[in-house]
C-alpha cells in the first residue's frame, strides 16, 4: 500500500511540474493575430483574371517576441486544412535564411536552391510573403528580397527584387 502511495504521490509531482513547465513556456509566449495570404486554385488553373488570386484566412501565432515573422514564413509553407481552394507558392524547397525588420522594413533572405519557377510562382511567391507581412505587422511597411544574403536582381528571372516591394504583385 505504501508504494502505490508513493507512486502516486510522484505521479502528481510529475505532473506539477511538468504542466508548472508548461504553464510558464505560455506566459513566455505572446498571441500575434496575423493575415495569411495564399494563392487560389481556380485562379491558377484557369488564368481567369475575374477570379481573385489570393484567398486570405486569420490565424494566430503564439511565440515568443522577435519570432513571429519566422513564425509566419513557416506557417505560409502549408495550407490550414479549413482553406479550401488555395495553394501556397512557399513549397518545401524554399528555404528562408532568416528574416529581419530593420527602420520598417522586413528583410527576407531566402537560399538560392530551390528558388525556380515561372512569372506566376514567383509572383505568388512575392505576394504571399509580403502581403502576409504587411497585413500582419504594423511595423512593417515595406519587404527586401535577399538570396543568399546579397541584393539581387531577380528571385526566380521575372521580377524586380533590387527593390523593397510596398505591396505583392497580386492583390
Amino acid at each position: 500500500m505504501k508504494k502505490i502511495a508513493s507512486v502516486c504521490c510522484l505521479c502528481l509531482l510529475s505532473a506539477f511540474l511538468i504542466f508548472g513547465c508548461v504553464d510558464q513556456k505560455k506566459t513566455d509566449t505572446v498571441k500575434f493575430p496575423v493575415i495569411l495570404y495564399f494563392a487560389s486554385s481556380e485562379y491558377i488553373q484557369t488564368g481567369d483574371e475575374s477570379i481573385p488570386p489570393l484567398i486570405t484566412t486569420r490565424n494566430n501565432i503564439y511565440c515568443e517576441e522577435g519570432e513571429q515573422y519566422e513564425a509566419l514564413l513557416v506557417m505560409l509553407h502549408s495550407v490550414p486544412d479549413e482553406l479550401k481552394g488555395a495553394e501556397t507558392a512557399i513549397t518545401d524547397k524554399i528555404k528562408f535564411r532568416m528574416i529581419k525588420v530593420s527602420d520598417k522594413t522586413a528583410y527576407v533572405d531566402v537560399d538560392s536552391k530551390g528558388l525556380s519557377g515561372g512569372s506566376l510562382e514567383e509572383g505568388l511567391f512575392i505576394s504571399q510573403i509580403v502581403n502576409s507581412l504587411r497585413g500582419s505587422f504594423d511595423e512593417i511597411e515595406e519587404v527586401q528580397f535577399l538570396v543568399d544574403g546579397k541584393m539581387t536582381e531577380s528571385l526566380m528571372g521575372h521580377y524586380d527584387a533590387s527593390r523593397a516591394y510596398t505591396e505583392g504583385i497580386y492583390q
